[in-house]
């Protein structure tokens, strides 16, 4: 530190035992000024020591002690007199070998250099003050100390009474910066009462992971002797996080250019894994699943919505991610973390349901981040649920019952913790919704043909969800409408069914749109959405003006990626959609099956009824054959046997009642 001395007081110099009035006891001096002090330092009149010997300097480095929160009592060097104030680097002429120019008339012949002035207008004044300067010994001083001693009030407040030195560190590496202001009377408490009006500099030497804004490595205090001013510092981390890199994907796609402070991207596959067409129950069913993410990599933060106290500014022109998570850290050590409650639900305002009396509530913490998300699931799968439900109770519906019970949407945030020393934007912080393979059936009630023409009038519509997930009303009544089209208007070939045929124009659209959410922080929802076909579904002579769709095959299934673009966007797609004939195979299959059950039916009746026949014409010719026994071909011949008739049984006269010919005889005698 350097101590400025302007002058010195009577009362003063009665404590520090120096006089400079030796050879007289009856005269008095009030005070000595700087001139005064050089006049008896190069005319012998009294040592220095005297001065530096009673300098309070333990007692201004306690009061530096106590400023910059360091641990344990600041040890000074010896103290020394500045020769030459501005040679020494100090902004102030002065020193104990100032020397005086013009200022001073008295008569000199000889050219001596004045080191003081007998007459003139700055004659014996304080004008050019005198210095005493001291270093310390190297000592651990705590920026964080200093910011909770002098942060002020404000939402950044209450975090800085939690912040370690290790976070101060990676708050500044992230690229931001602090500006604060000072109070100017932060060096009275480092100069004791004793000390008479003198400047003070305090310069203080910044850790090696730190800096001013201005690229300087240390902080300088000073007080004057004139009106007392608030004091400028700022601070910046001397390894920045730089904004300005692309961010590429796992394919080394680049997904956010070096112009983009917001890079928040989103994925959406959409997998179409069936579509069924039931003619019995006249119904068309569709298989689904889905995956959505929202990945957030850095982010412009509207500081100008933060309340930052009056005297103190974070600057920072883009929050990498690794800021968030810091943020999130911090906020998990405060007594109680900061809650915004009733952030409100996804109710119109004429809505009535159960799940509108829920608001729900943010516990700004990794773990509240985590419920959060869980939660918001759970409110739009209620939703969805009791919105379906009163569908059919709504004026003019063409839903006749809507069963939603199985619908869930699973949400959850990854990538909340795993902070380490290198702040940046590598691994981002993910939203993640999913939606499992489910059926989604529609049943269509009413005039088939009447529907096929376009007259809806007749319709009645119900929707069935087993395991529903999702809302894909419109996309399913397309992909029907689709398939229906198809089926009656389009070419058939060897490979399936073409709509519209290949002699005709490919079916067109045009769309345009703009993916920007919020411009004040540049946050656009941005990237690809994929679509997978059924297997026997494909898209065939895709133009695309804008070159943003790609088609792969994944598991011999076509896929659709279509890349939405950062802000606006325009483009015109023109197809085919191909329906192969082992598709229309696997939806028809039924017809043949039942016409080949009916012809073996008929078959198996027919073989069952000729079997019976040969059966009755195989005993009718068995019938016409009479047995007889023994004792009755005896009788026919006349003789009698008594053991057979008895003793007194006669012959029988069969002449007269001769029997009727076998051949006469009818079925019923073998029935």
């Amino acid at each position: 530190f350097v101590a400025g001395i302007s002058h010195l007081d009577d009362e003063l110099m009665d404590d520090w035992g120096v006089s400079l009035l030796n050879i007289s006891d009856s005269a008095t001096l009030p005070l000595v000024t700087s001139d005064g002090i050089r006049l008896a330092y190069h005319n012998g009149i009294v040592p220095l020591d005297a001065f530096t010997d009673a300098f309070p300097i333990n007692d201004i480095a306690a009061g530096i002690s106590d400023a910059v929160g360091s641990q344990g009592l600041i040890t000074m060097n010896d103290i020394y007199w500045v020769n030459d104030a501005l040679s020494d680097g100090l902004g102030t002429a002065g020193g104990l070998n100032y020397v005086h120019g013009t200022d001073c008339t008295e008569d000199n012949p000889f050219s001596f250099d004045l080191h003081y002035c007998l007459q003139g207008p700055t004659a014996m004044s304080n004008q050019y003050p005198v210095f005493l300067r001291s270093t310390s010994q190297p000592f651990s001083a705590s920026l964080v100390q200093i910011l909770k001693n002098n942060f002020g009030t404000g939402d950044l407040a209450e975090y800085v009474d939690v912040i370690q030195e290790s976070d101060l560190r990676d708050l500044f590496n992230s690229g931001i910066s602090i500006e604060t202001v000072l109070p100017g009377d932060f060096l009275d408490s480092v100069i004791p009462d004793s000390l008479p009006p003198s400047e003070l500099t305090l310069e203080i030497i910044l850790p090696n992971w730190v800096k001013t804004i201005d690229g300087d490595d240390r902080l300088t205090f000073e007080k004057s002797l004139g009106a007392t001013e608030d004091m400028d510092i700022s601070l910046a981390g001397t390894d920045p996080y730089d904004w300005r890199t692309n961010i590429k994907d796992d394919d080394a796609n680049i997904i956010c250019t070096t112009v983009q402070r917001t890079c928040i991207t989103s994925t959406m596959e959409l997998d179409v894994s069936a579509f069924r067409i039931n003619e019995w129950s006249q119904s068309v069913s569709l298989d689904f699943a889905l995956d959505a993410e929202v990945s957030i990599y850095r982010v412009l933060v509207p500081l100008d919505e933060i309340d930052q106290g009056d005297t103190t500014r974070v600057n920072f022109e883009a929050a990498p991610v690794d800021l968030l998570r810091l943020g999130l850290d911090l906020a998990s050590r405060l007594a109680e973390p900061k809650t915004f409650d009733d952030i409100g639900n996804i109710c119109r305002d004429d809505q009535d349901y159960s799940v509108c009396d829920t608001n729900l509530s943010l516990l700004f913490t990794p773990e509240g981040l985590s419920d959060f998300s869980v939660d918001i699931g759970e409110m739009i799968t209620d939703y969805i649920h009791q919105s379906g439900a009163d569908i059919p109770n709504q004026e003019d519906s063409p839903f006749g019952r809507v069963d939603l019970s199985g619908f869930q949407i699973r949400t959850k945030v990854d990538g909340l913790g795993g902070l380490d020393q290198d702040i940046g934007d590598d691994d981002p912080i993910t939203l993640s919704v999913k939606i499992p393979e489910v059926e989604f059936k529609l049943d269509l009630d009413g005039n088939i043909g009447e529907l096929l023409e376009g007259n809806t009038s007749s319709l009645e519509l119900n929707f069935f969800a087993n395991a529903f997930r999702g809302l894909v009303v419109n996309p399913l009544v397309s992909a029907a409408e689709l398939l229906g089209s198809s089926l009656s208007n389009s070419v058939v070939s060897g490979s399936g069914i073409t709509y519209p045929s290949p002699e005709a124009e490919s079916t067109s659209f045009s769309f345009s749109g703009n993916t920007s959410i919020a411009e004040d922080v540049e946050f656009s929802l941005n990237g690809p959405v994929s679509i997978i076909l059924p297997r026997g579904i494909t898209i065939e002579d895709v133009e695309e003006s804008a070159g943003l769709l790609t088609i792969t095959n994944e598991g011999g299934r076509q896929k659709l990626t279509y890349n939405f673009p950062v802000g606006e966007y325009d483009d015109t797609i023109s197809f085919r959609v191909k329906v192969s004939w082992l598709y229309l195979l696997l939806q028809f299959w039924v017809y043949p099956t039942f016409v080949i059950a009916l012809l073996a039916l008929f078959i198996r009746r027919r073989r069952r009824k000729k079997r019976l026949k040969k059966a009755r014409k195989a005993a009718a010719q068995t019938g016409t054959k009479v047995a007889i026994g023994d004792s009755e071909f005896a009788d026919l011949r006349g003789f009698k046997s008594e053991g057979l008739h008895g003793e007194l049984q006669q012959f029988e006269d069969y002449s007269i009642n001769e029997p009727p010919p076998m051949i006469d005889l009818g079925d019923e005698r073998f029935d």
